[in-house]
């Protein structure tokens, strides 16, 4: 795939993601945010900034850093369990 292509799906991608209504992340393997959509920014008035490249658990003032959700997410990771809500 070239440069051009690659590019390409991924501002596709991102236009999907931005047209989600509910708050939307995505995450990579280390929990860091890749992407949010308009909707988490607004709702949990974050900037990209200030969002993408740090960990779930950095956002805010450090409000997802939550013993339970981090067991979720690894067990999400190990076993490839869908997460809603």
């Amino acid at each position: 795939m070239s440069s051009k292509e690659l590019q390409a799906e991924r501002q596709f991608s991102r236009s999907i993601v931005d047209t989600v209504r509910e708050s939307l992340l995505v995450l990579d393997k280390d929990y860091r945010v890749v992407t949010a959509n308009r909707s988490f920014y607004e709702i949990f008035k974050l900037a990209a900034a200030e969002t993408e490249g740090k960990t779930l658990f950095e956002l805010g003032e450090g409000q997802w850093d939550i013993a339970e959700l981090r067991k979720l997410l690894e067990r999400i990771s190990a076993e490839g369990e869908p997460f809603d809500d």
